[in-house]
């Protein structure tokens, strides 16, 4: 089935005020079957999802949300901040219960995985299928965890400061291949709003610090296909093995696609999704 997608643009306001969100509808398809597509805490909904979304043919409707801080939507706002991840999961929750959707499927990338994972944990039965590219919450080892933090802290200071220079930071810390940092230092692109990116790090690295809620996430969830660019970090590869000697979660890989850019690669990303689709049904 062909994917023929009409893109509409919203604004909401919930606990976090002036959030844009963004609806693809498939004429061709009548299914009913919604995708909630979350991106990750450098870029916005747009940049990270459009043209993967006019690869997509499973769905009927896709929701991307723009997160609060990210995206070229999103003006400078000095409370962005302010925000934490409860107020966060909430304006998730306002938005689907705005949008009226009971039931959907879920897919998160990098800082959007870890979210997708924290809203599971908390609508249970509401999503009927998970699916991750290289989830935030899952970068390495539980013990690993709060030395990244570490970093990411560091980053997020400097986004404060120098943000072409955290910029160029985060990107050589979540680029899966060393041969390619070089090439990522020069083509980072530039981040609209430091403070709601510098934010979200932050949140993230809240929780690297407490391995009993890394746990409650993971054990929490029903069940996850995640997606590996390839080469794969060794901690990743750790993290995931550690994870399936106790959860059936089935893993997938892509070649040729750097974490910190699977835009690049729409029609290789959106291929994977659609093989996903097909198998879980």
């Amino acid at each position: 089935m062909n994917s023929s997608y009409i893109h509409f643009h919203y604004q909401y306001t919930s606990f976090i005020p002036g959030l844009h969100y963004h609806i693809y509808k498939n004429s061709n398809n009548s299914s009913g079957e919604k995708l909630l597509l979350l991106h990750g805490s450098r870029l916005g909904g747009l940049e990270t999802w459009d043209a993967i979304v006019r690869e997509l043919r499973g769905w009927s409707e896709i929701l991307v949300p723009d997160l609060p801080g990210v995206g070229a939507l999103n003006p400078l706002n000095k409370t962005d901040h302010d925000f934490d991840l409860a107020a966060l999961l909430q304006a998730l929750v306002d938005l689907l219960d705005l949008c009226r959707w009971s039931n959907f499927a879920v897919l998160g990338y990098s800082f959007g995985g870890f979210l997708s994972m924290v809203l599971a944990q908390h609508l249970g039965t509401r999503i009927l299928r998970h699916f991750n590219i290289e989830s935030a919450l899952l970068s390495d080892t539980v013990e690993n965890l709060p030395v990244i933090g570490e970093r990411l802290n560091s980053i997020a200071e400097l986004m404060n400061s120098n943000p072409t220079f955290g910029n160029q930071r985060f990107s050589e810390l979540v680029s899966s291949s060393n041969k390619r940092r070089f090439a990522l230092k020069s083509n980072t692109r530039p981040i609209p709003n430091p403070l709601g990116f510098a934010n979200l790090i932050k949140i993230m690295t809240k929780v690297y610090f407490s391995p009993e809620v890394v746990w409650s996430i993971i054990n929490a969830q029903k069940s996850i296909t995640t997606l590996l660019t390839m080469p794969a970090t060794e901690g990743k590869l750790n993290m995931l093995a550690c994870i399936q000697k106790i959860h059936p979660w089935k893993v997938a890989t892509i070649e040729n696609v750097d974490h910190s850019v699977v835009f690049n690669n729409p029609k290789a990303v959106a291929k994977k999704i659609n093989e996903w689709f097909a198998i879980e049904y």
